[in-house]
């Protein structure tokens, strides 16, 4: 069985990025307001990587994670928090400027 693999940006706009989309499509202007960023964290993992949409479920999801700490947070406070935190599904990619690439870590609870 092949894998549903999505690499998705945190936040557009901030850096180039080698992904197919974002959690953030606009610019965050209220970085303290946690309540609506976890709205939009838990409405994107909903629309995005649900398994209880009907359609294939993301087996794997690559979040670059270049941009803003609360927004990070907030989007592993709600991916914890529905359940979503098998080390499997989650992997931050940070950027090395050394290497000139994205390393993984794997999100693991």
């Amino acid at each position: 069985m092949e894998e549903n693999v999505l690499h998705v940006g945190l936040i557009a706009g901030r850096h180039p990025l080698p992904v197919e989309g974002y959690v953030w499509k606009d610019a965050i202007e209220e970085p303290t307001d946690f309540v609506a960023l976890e709205n939009q964290a838990a409405n994107w993992i909903h629309d995005v990587v649900s398994y209880d949409l009907g359609t294939q479920p993301v087996d794997v999801l690559y979040l670059y994670v270049t941009g803003l700490t609360s927004a990070l947070t907030s989007f592993l406070k709600v991916w914890y928090n529905l359940g979503y935190h098998m080390a499997d599904h989650l992997v931050l990619m940070h950027y090395d400027r050394e290497l000139e690439a994205y390393v993984p870590q794997q999100w693991v609870v």
